[in-house]
């Protein structure tokens, strides 16, 4: 409901916005604090980017969107080799997309069964960046829609890198046998945290077993849900990239980016990139809800079996500055850059 009179306040202080809601409504759940944020942030600034505040694997280098589109390219030749619907959720500057579409334009059978290219994007703001970026594919069905329910397919082929981290989350502490949500409260009309007991039926005593402090996504379940719909009983395939757990590290994992550098959520609502760490471990068991199967693998382990490093060689040979594309490998593949701590779902597909 608060989303609905959000355009009426950018050009006033969002924060001032927040306050008022929780004045005139009380506290407000991690998980519509993320929502207000988002929406506000994704719809007025550049976020991706070596400039921006944070940076992304396809941002990096060309190679993470070749690597994936081989991947895609490759399970298509063997599964399906018909008319297919690519889908990217959340495109950002579009830069990955460009990248597979230029990759598929060498193979022309898998290019010239691509029935539509479906966006899904909720930002006019990164909309009109994706079309810009994506213009040497006019001669492609690119589509642009904001509720993946709405694109209408066959033989789905659909990927989503750096999306499920933005979703919001609720966030959920086990104290003196009860269990308490947390919130965004005020003091002295300043932003504070704050806790209420659970009202919630997403969760109770028993997902405490092991912990205080549980993280929990209904929005994360939802899109594993809509992706479960287009590629059930082998209609297509999803592969899902970002950073994320196995199993729960017990503490917050909400994070604010601006500038590259992590930042006070509180003071920069609207004016950062707030993130959560992912739970695979729950993506991959809603999956298992919706008799699907999946693979879980470390980024480094996804790209290397997929030959980013014979990709890096070719690109050195064809004069590419070696420093440059070894540095861009270290980010994407190396232990203490992206390549544990981000993780890569691909659902398996009966062959």
């Amino acid at each position: 409901m608060y989303l609905k009179n959000l355009t009426l306040q950018m050009k006033n202080n969002i924060q001032d916005y927040i306050i008022n809601i929780i004045k005139n409504h009380g506290p407000l759940t991690i998980d519509i604090i993320i929502q207000i944020s988002s929406n506000y942030y994704y719809s007025n600034f550049d976020s991706i980017g070596e400039k921006s505040d944070f940076i992304t694997a396809p941002e990096i280098s060309q190679m993470f969107g070749e690597i994936v589109a081989i991947y895609l390219i490759d399970i298509w030749y063997r599964k399906f080799n018909k008319p297919l619907t690519l889908v990217e959720l959340g495109p950002g500057n579009g830069t990955m997309m460009h990248d597979i579409l230029r990759t598929a334009k060498q193979f022309k059978n898998f290019y010239s069964n691509i029935k539509e290219v479906a966006l899904i994007e909720t930002s006019p703001y990164l909309v009109n960046k994706q079309k810009s970026r994506l213009k040497d594919f006019n001669n492609l069905n690119i589509t642009w829609y904001t509720n993946i329910d709405d694109v209408k397919g066959d033989n789905y082929l659909i990927i989503a890198n750096e999306f499920f981290d933005a979703l919001p989350i609720k966030q959920f502490y086990y104290k003196d046998n009860k269990i308490f949500e947390v919130v965004i409260s005020l003091s002295d009309n300043k932003l504070i945290y704050g806790l209420i007991e659970n009202s919630s039926n997403l969760i109770t005593n028993s997902h405490f077993k092991n912990s205080q402090f549980i993280e929990i996504s209904d929005y994360r379940k939802k899109y594993t849900d809509h992706i479960s719909k287009k590629i059930s009983n082998d209609k297509g395939i999803a592969l899902i990239i970002d950073y994320g757990y196995l199993k729960n590290p017990n503490k917050s994992t909400l994070q604010a980016v601006k500038n590259h550098k992590k930042v006070n959520l509180l003071d920069n609502i609207g004016y950062a990139d707030i993130t959560s760490l992912v739970n695979f471990t729950d993506i991959k068991n809603d999956f298992i809800k919706n008799n699907i199967s999946s693979n879980i693998l470390d980024q480094s382990e996804f790209l290397t079996k997929n030959c980013i490093i014979e990709r890096a060689e070719s690109l050195i040979k064809s004069r590419a500055s070696r420093e440059k594309i070894n540095f861009q490998l270290n980010k994407l593949i190396a232990n203490d850059e992206m390549g544990t701590l981000f993780k890569v779902l691909t659902t398996s597909p009966t062959f």
